[in-house]
């Protein structure tokens, strides 16, 4: 009782404990939120930096030993079992799974505030993946029809047809690749039209000028992902490629000025990304 009475005036933490155990607890506890709807989606990444990184190397530490020269050591460590120098965004990630284990442990009085390490995040700039051109994206979109076509079953081409209206999407709205379309669901999505009428020089046989209406139809989307939830926006492609989706999956009427109108309700809980089988 002296000895921590004496540890608790020094600032220094009462009880010791190993990183493995603490991490162990900042894990279980990440995955309790995400299993409760309330963790974010960058724990999953955390959770994985933890397994594979964190533990191999400081877990037989006490959480207490995790130094300034620790961390170096892992810094060499990790580089060794990279092959490579890690990016900036990539230690930044590994800095967050840290932080979420040092701030375990002060919740559960193994470490105090005060002694909690200062992460630095070194590495090299990440390098961005090269944009498709535009001549690509026309042969990609040129190849989709001849690529379904040649599905060797129905399953196959079903999901083809998946794959295009998916890629159509993508090429409109920006949305990163993977979570955020594919957890994307109908009741997510909000419909919007704002026609418009242009007026043209040509005459039609009466000698009247001919007009060229537009719908302007777009698609609010509330996704998911990296960076947490945010909207985006899509216009005539997203609309056409939900459109091909929901046609193929339920049996539905598809009003002209609002054909998503049966489908974006608050009550269909589906995922677009889903197949009817």
């Amino acid at each position: 009782m002296i000895e921590a009475e004496f540890r608790k005036r020094q600032n220094l933490p009462v009880i010791t404990r190993k990183f493995r155990d603490v991490a162990k607890l900042a894990k279980a506890r990440m995955e309790d939120e995400l299993k409760n709807g309330v963790g974010k989606v960058s724990y999953n990444d955390y959770i994985h930096v933890i397994d594979d990184y964190l533990i191999p190397c400081l877990g037989k530490r006490n959480i207490t030993g995790i130094d300034y020269s620790a961390l170096n050591e892992f810094d060499a460590w990790r580089i060794a079992k990279m092959e490579k120098v890690p990016s900036h965004s990539t230690i930044l990630t590994h800095n967050s799974a840290l932080n979420r284990v040092f701030d375990e442990a002060v919740i559960r009085n193994f470490l105090t505030e005060a002694n909690k390490p200062k992460l630095e995040a070194k590495g090299r700039e990440s390098e961005r993946r090269p944009a498709f051109e535009v001549e690509e994206i026309r042969a990609m979109l040129a190849g989709f029809d001849g690529w379904i076509e040649r599905g060797q079953s129905d399953d196959s081409k079903e999901r083809r047809l998946l794959m295009r209206d998916y890629v159509m999407a993508l090429l409109d709205t920006g949305a990163r690749p993977g979570k955020e379309l594919l957890q994307l669901k109908w009741k997510q999505i909000k419909e919007a039209i704002k026609p418009v009428v242009k007026v043209t020089a040509e005459i039609d046989a009466d000698g009247d000028p001919i007009f060229h209406p537009n719908l302007n139809r777009s698609v609010e989307l509330v996704v998911s992902g990296k960076t947490g939830t945010r909207t985006i926006v899509g216009m005539q492609r997203t609309v056409n490629a939900l459109r091909e989706i929901a046609k193929r999956n339920y049996d539905v009427e598809m009003p002209v000025l609002s054909p998503l109108e049966n489908v974006i309700k608050a009550t269909n809980n589906d995922y677009v990304c889903w197949r009817a089988t």
